[in-house]
């Protein structure tokens, strides 16, 4: 049996060698977490950089994010992995880099559609095992504005984006590249469009219809072609719209309302009907990215009242928390959710003009060696 003293040098020695410079070194990511629970990065400060982001979580749970060079007109891409943080420059042909979408293939390999300015064109770039692969998918009229990607089962790219007024649908098989006109007569002004595929590989996009109804619509596909339905009307709704869907196959859209008020709102679909809530009514809901967790809520992350904003809902209702307040930032959020859950997104500081990269982790140092009273 160990006496009291025992007992006491024994709870010592476990703290001293927990402040060891050994130990500090092999927790590096718990000293700069705040009481939130956030940490807080800053991927690139190279110049005029970090608008148009897109982030996708490797298998390891590392992050990868493409991103627009502002200063210089370039798509940028930035990863991390077991050796550190790595920044590449992938396009740099004109003016490119706008609207970026990435998602990430079944080997970890980068895939990222975006907007060509020069040409007025779609273009999509991928990584293979030895370098990047850039190529023009739609150059027909003006084309490539407010993209989004996301890869099938056989790691082929699927894109939704604006092209003249239309709502556009590219998708590429073994046979090359195929286009879609998915609605006509819609407008691509801070509008965006937001991709997913179902369980059977049909396309679900959630777009801004601006001219000239100022609403937010949905299309889908199905065996007997497209199909597209008007989700909210009320006011001028449907900018920085996200889409996901959840296991059922219904959609859930996060989304801004600019007009007759500013706030953050959220649609989804059931099997009776669309249901619409009003989640933040401070202005909030500009540059809005949503999630669904395991359990299907949803995460949605977004520039509201304060900077960076993060709002999620469980069976208590919705939760709001703010993750980044120093200076101007939370514009063009990209948010995805690891393994447990757990949020990270990439947005833009613009007081820096920065590459930002915030993520939770609920594990914080506690020390519960030495209690008060303990003998």
């Amino acid at each position: 049996m160990i006496h009291s003293k025992g007992k006491f040098l024994l709870r010592l020695g476990l703290l001293a060698l927990l402040l060891s410079p050994l130990a500090l070194r092999a927790t590096p990511a718990v000293a700069d977490q705040d009481a939130s629970g956030w940490h807080i990065e800053t991927v690139d400060s190279e110049g005029w950089v970090g608008t148009d982001t897109s982030l996708a979580l490797d298998e390891s749970g590392y992050p990868h994010i493409s991103y627009r060079d502002v200063a210089n007109d370039d798509l940028k891409y930035a990863h991390q992995d077991a050796s550190g943080r790595h920044i590449e420059t992938v396009d740099s042909e004109g003016h490119v880099g706008l609207y970026t979408s990435l998602a990430l293939d079944g080997d970890g390999y980068p895939h990222i559609s975006y907007h060509d300015l020069n040409n007025h064109s779609l273009k999509y770039a991928y990584l293979d095992g030895s370098s990047w692969h850039t190529q023009a998918v739609d150059s027909e009229g003006y084309v490539g504005e407010h993209t989004c990607l996301a890869l099938d089962r056989d790691g082929y790219p699927r894109i939704s984006y604006y092209g003249d007024y239309n709502l556009k649908y590219a998708y590429q098989d073994a046979s090359g590249w195929h286009i879609e006109t998915a609605d006509t007569e819609v407008g691509p002004y801070d509008g965006r469009t937001s991709l997913a595929l179902d369980e059977g590989e049909y396309p679900h996009i959630s777009f801004y219809d601006d001219h000239p109804n100022a609403d937010l619509k949905y299309a889908y596909q199905d065996a007997s072609g497209w199909h597209v339905e008007t989700v909210d009307s009320e006011g001028w709704v449907g900018k920085f719209n996200s889409l996901a869907l959840d296991g059922n196959g219904y959609p859930h859209i996060s989304y801004y309302v600019d007009y007759p008020y500013y706030a953050l709102k959220y649609a989804y679909q059931d099997a009776f009907s669309w249901h619409i809530q009003t989640v933040d009514s401070e202005y909030g809901g500009r540059y809005t990215s949503l999630a669904l967790d395991g359990s299907g809520y949803p995460h949605i992350s977004y520039h509201g009242s304060g900077g960076l904003k993060h709002a999620y809902q469980d069976t208590a209702g919705w939760h709001i928390e703010t993750v980044d307040s120093e200076g101007d930032v939370g514009d063009y959020t990209s948010l995805a959710l690891d393994e447990k859950g757990y949020p990270h997104i990439s947005y833009y500081d613009g007081t820096n003009r920065d590459l930002k990269y915030a993520y939770y982790s609920a594990w914080k140092l506690y020390l519960p060696l030495i209690r008060k009273g303990a003998p």
